[in-house]
């Protein structure tokens, strides 16, 4: 496929070894490496930390390893005379440049697809969570409103015994107001017969007992 397919494969397969945090810093310091038109630079890097915002701890390893013998990619370039700094580095030959800048491209399209397929999952899982909070939610909803009725329920029954209660007990006592107030009519002792009306109006005030109390009275005036 002519050189420059061999120069593409070996690049690729070159920087396929390395780690993709590796391949990130790579890419990043390609970027300054070689200009969009294929131009070389060579950059200290210090530089190359200052353009890239890695730390230079960061990125020594990577031009390191993009140096090395086997790899071939970059190269470092001594300083010009009477310049005291560290060494510089460019690629290592122009054929490079359009491999570079091919792999740097294709990295980068991977890399937004990356970037689109983290932001589509983390969608998803906000998307889950969402649905999740909402069927929480809406059970949470279904059990107030069940228990509201179950208390509603529970109070008006309560309050239907008591007036069943209040309603037998008013009954009783009407029943037995009529039995004393019977009794008092027929009691031969008017003292007895005015405690039993008395007694009996007590109970309830039915006409019955109203009566005997009355009865009674005019009976010792």
């Amino acid at each position: 496929g002519g050189a420059e397919t061999i120069v593409r494969t070996h690049l690729d397969e070159a920087l396929e070894s390395f780690p993709e945090e590796e391949q990130d810093v790579a890419a990043d310091l390609f970027k300054y490496l070689v200009t969009p038109s294929g131009t070389k630079i060579a950059l200290r890097p210090a530089d190359l930390a200052s353009y890239t915002e890695h730390p230079e701890e960061r990125i020594q390893p990577v031009l390191r390893k993009l140096a090395e013998r086997s790899i071939g990619i970059l190269r470092p370039v001594a300083p010009p005379p009477g310049v005291q700094t560290g060494p510089r580095y460019e690629i290592y030959h122009d054929v490079l440049a359009g491999a570079i800048l091919d792999w740097r491209s294709r990295h980068s399209q991977a890399e937004l697809r990356r970037q689109k397929e983290e932001a589509e999952k983390e969608a998803r899982a906000a998307q889950e969570r969402e649905d999740k909070e909402r069927r929480r939610a809406r059970l949470l909803r279904a059990w107030l409103i069940g228990s509201l009725v179950l208390l509603g329920t529970t109070v008006v029954g309560f309050v239907f015994a008591l007036q069943q209660r209040s309603t037998a007990i008013e009954q009783t006592e009407r029943a037995q107001s009529v039995l004393i107030a019977d009794r008092a009519a027929a009691e031969p002792s008017q003292e007895v017969a005015v405690l039993m009306g008395v007694e009996a109006y007590r109970l309830a005030e039915t006409l019955e007992a109203r009566s005997a109390v009355l009865t009674t009275l005019q009976a010792n005036t």
